[in-house]
Order: structure tokens, then sequence, then C-alpha cells
């Protein structure tokens, strides 16, 4: 497999291919399109807010990538050759569902 940052020896970098990744997220309309297609969201039509390194809470666990729209909200976590901390997608699963559900909806903000 041809991976082009192996050519300057950052394939290992994990921070790089997440600001990468969260680069044509937030710069590239098609890029997002098909990223939602691909995880079956295809038929949003809402804007998103991406940002990096998403804190979850005081000791200082972030999450990789963080996509936000008024109704939904997606983590996405990135490893380069790392495995997880113990419970480390579990924690992030639950900040994020109690997120959404302290999300204001549209109707409540008229």
């Amino acid at each position: 497999n041809f991976n082009i940052l192996s050519l300057s020896k950052f394939d290992t970098k994990e921070e790089l291919h997440s600001n990468i990744i969260a680069n044509l997220l937030s710069y590239s309309e098609e890029f997002l399109r098909l990223f939602l297609k691909q995880i079956g969201l295809g038929n949003q039509k809402e804007k998103f807010i991406i940002n990096r390194e998403h804190y979850i809470d005081e000791n200082g666990w972030r999450i990789d990538i963080v996509l936000e729209s008024k109704e939904l909200i997606i983590g996405i976590e990135v490893k380069v050759y790392s495995g997880d901390r113990d419970n480390q997608l579990n924690d992030y699963y639950k900040y994020l569902k109690d997120k959404v559900q302290i999300m204001p909806k549209e109707d409540e903000n008229e």
C-alpha cells in the first residue's frame, strides 16, 4: 500500500494524520459528504463544525476530531500504531451521547 506520508517519515505521526483528516473535513465539502456517506449518514444537509483535540474532562482526555452540527455529533479517534487506553472509546461514547442529549433543538432557540 502506497502512503505518501511514509516518504517524509511522518507516516507514524498520529497528530499529523488527525490534522490532515480534520482539514479535509473542514475545507472540502466533497470530502465531508463522502465521509458521511461512508458511515451511513449520506443524507445529512446540516453544516458541521469540525474541532481538533476536543477535551472531554479534567484529566486531559481528548477526542482527536469532533464533527458537530445542531442535531448530531461524531467523534473520530485516530490511531497510528497505538492501542486504546482502558475504556477509552466507551468514555468517548458516553461523553458524546450526553452532549447530544443536552444540545438545544432548533425550535428551542426560536
